[in-house]
């Protein structure tokens, strides 16, 4: 049975993604600074999840993509506004780090609740997480771990200026495959929903 790893989410602009992709060339002073190695998401990549799927047969893409047509039907725009750069799931033990938004407007919310219902009913893996939209920028290595590790905080020299708050536009939700773990190791939309 073939399958595809899913996930429906919502990209950046080509410019946030392309200001967010440029914070990589800080690397060798951050790991100096912090004795992790980091594992940059490529600015290509940069978008936030609404729901994760997980491997589903490829024969049921068709049914799921009609469900989310069917959720984002008539919807409007919405935007969720990032306003911290944080470490998750805490800075003393990091993983990842994110952007995350103070505020989750109502509309964002009711969305992800109304897709996240919808969509369980058509895989095997049902979304079980709470709803926190984010962007992450890196993920940390954690086999890097230095042995005295202390809690984590950003140099004053680090650029958050620059991006935040970062504003993102929420214009369609797409329904996405992962090719993450194979050669072409990238994200491919199978679907845009585009909203109204």
């Amino acid at each position: 049975m073939s399958v595809s790893r899913l996930f429906v989410g919502t990209f950046l602009s080509a410019e946030q993604q392309l200001l967010l992709g440029q914070l990589c060339e800080d690397n060798d002073s951050l790991v100096s600074l912090w004795g992790y190695k980091l594992r940059w998401v490529k600015a290509a990549k940069l978008h936030m999840t609404w729901s994760f799927l997980g491997d589903v047969a490829t024969g049921k893409v068709p049914e799921l993509a009609q469900s989310l047509s069917a959720v984002v039907a008539g919807r409007g725009r919405c935007q969720v506004s990032y306003d911290n750069l944080v470490f998750w799931p805490s800075a003393a033990g990091p993983r990842q780090m994110v952007l995350t938004p103070a505020v989750v407007s109502e509309s964002v919310a009711v969305m992800a609740a109304d897709m996240r219902r919808s969509l369980s009913e058509c895989t095997a893996q049902a979304e079980t997480r709470e709803f926190c939209p984010h962007i992450t920028l890196t993920r940390f290595d954690v086999m890097s771990k230095p042995k005295s590790a202390e809690k984590l905080s950003l140099p004053e020299w680090f650029p958050a200026h620059k991006f935040l708050p970062l504003v993102h536009r929420i214009t369609s939700v797409d329904l996405i495959v992962s090719h993450i773990g194979s050669m072409r190791d990238d994200y491919e939309v199978v679907r845009s929903f585009p909203l109204v």
